[in-house]
């Protein structure tokens, strides 16, 4: 599994270009059809890799690569 890293804005683009298109939370709980908390909760319980965009004291801006999401469904047998 890969580790989620802490990326500064000014290296969102350049992120973006390299591993393409990058999901919310709230696509990703759209996808699986589960409530936005559910994304959250499997981030912090480490069951989903993540990027971290920015980290607040409340809420962390979060994204997902196409891979992170695959690996995600692969180890929950979802397909």
């Amino acid at each position: 599994m890969t580790e989620s890293i802490k990326i500064s804005n000014s290296k969102v683009l350049k992120l973006q270009e390299t591993l393409g298109e990058l999901f919310t939370p709230e696509e990703v709980a759209e996808y699986f059809k589960v409530h936005l908390v559910t994304v959250y909760n499997w981030v912090k319980t480490k069951k989903i890799d993540c990027y971290i965009l920015t980290k607040g004291t409340r809420k962390s801006t979060v994204r997902f690569d196409i891979d992170q999401i695959q690996k995600f469904i692969q180890s929950r047998n979802m397909m």
